[in-house]
């Protein structure tokens, strides 16, 4: 562990991140540490403690618990197609299941699509067409959670904040918010002039574009929340207890692709025997667990708050992930 943090001091030294808050799981206990800064501009402060991040992508991991949680209530089955539960959407073959895999193909481009209103933009979603064979490949998209989010907020006539609070806040104990408190929410992305003044940053909004069209809340991405609450969810995540039960356990930590790596809602990495857990966020977030070792990491951060070097970050963070794997290997 003190060979990750020596990294994660390293990065931040170098600028790819302004500050962090991780939590290390270890033997039933967190360890938490925060470092740097969650703004540098219009002056630095010190990344305070328990405060709300744009999750990003995590907001995926997220909805996709929230479909299992619906679907074992009901008691649907999730290898049933979309258009079954959502007859608006057009194509029917394209199955819950291969949505939460990502392998429905619905990564086809949009026309003009940031510039369209939330109505048209919908429109758009409901009649895309696979580009693969559904279940053929993984190719990661944010279309596939944006239409499970369009579809829970159907079957169960609930919008999404309401689904978040009811299945997730109430008996956790966390406060997973796609509206949260600004003067609590750590900044994304600091807003510039086209003569590259500093105008404002953006605080308490979501980042994603798709997202900002649908109102801030949406499937993929929108969600806020704060390291103690990530704790709860992960804690539930590997360790066996009344939230989760062994059948939605399983479809998180165990390959529901034709050896594709891809669980409901999750990335999967393998560890010895088995595998380990993961999802990323565009804002600098992630979230790794192993239901077999009960161990895992969280890591927050506002990577985009003064730049947004994307490839260079990707690469930066899939060597920090692949340390952590080679970590839990040696256990």
């Amino acid at each position: 562990m003190k060979n990750m943090i020596n990294e994660l001091e390293s990065l931040e030294k170098e600028g790819t991140f302004p500050g962090y808050q991780a939590s290390f799981l270890e033997n039933d206990t967190f360890i938490n540490y925060t470092s740097g800064y969650s703004q540098m501009l219009p002056t630095k402060k010190k990344m305070p403690d328990n405060f709300w991040f744009d999750l990003a992508s995590l907001t995926k991991m997220l909805t996709g618990i929230l479909t299992i949680k619906v679907f074992e209530e009901k008691n649907w089955d999730l290898k049933e197609t979309l258009h079954y539960f959502y007859p608006a959407f057009s194509n029917e073959e394209v199955t819950v299941m291969s949505l939460l895999t990502h392998t429905a193909g619905l990564s086809g481009f949009i026309k003009n699509r940031n510039e369209l209103s939330k109505e048209q933009l919908k429109e758009a979603l409901l009649h895309l067409e696979p580009i693969f064979p559904v279940g053929e490949k993984c190719v990661y998209s944010d279309h596939h959670f944006l239409l499970l989010g369009m579809m829970l907020e159907e079957v169960t006539e609930k919008k999404l904040p309401q689904l978040l609070e009811e299945y997730l806040n109430q008996p956790l104990k966390t406060q997973f918010t796609y509206f949260p408190d600004k003067d609590k929410t750590i900044p994304t992305a600091a807003i510039f002039s086209k003569e590259g003044l500093w105008e404002k940053n953006l605080q308490g909004e979501v980042h994603d574009p798709k997202a900002k069209i649908f109102g801030g809340v949406a499937g993929h991405a929108g969600v806020f929340g704060r390291l103690e609450d990530l704790e709860k969810l992960l804690n539930n995540l590997v360790n066996f207890g009344s939230f989760f039960t062994k059948n939605e356990l399983n479809l998180i930590s165990e390959d529901q692709t034709k050896g594709l790596l891809r669980s409901a809602g999750f990335k999967l990495y393998p560890v010895g025997d088995h595998f380990a857990f993961s999802h990323t966020g565009y804002t600098g977030t992630l979230l790794i667990g192993d239901a077999t070792l009960k161990k895992g990491f969280i890591f927050l951060s506002n990577r985009v708050h003064l730049k947004d070097e994307r490839a260079d970050y990707i690469l930066k963070r899939d060597h920090f992930i692949q340390r952590y794997l080679s970590e839990l290997e040696e256990n």
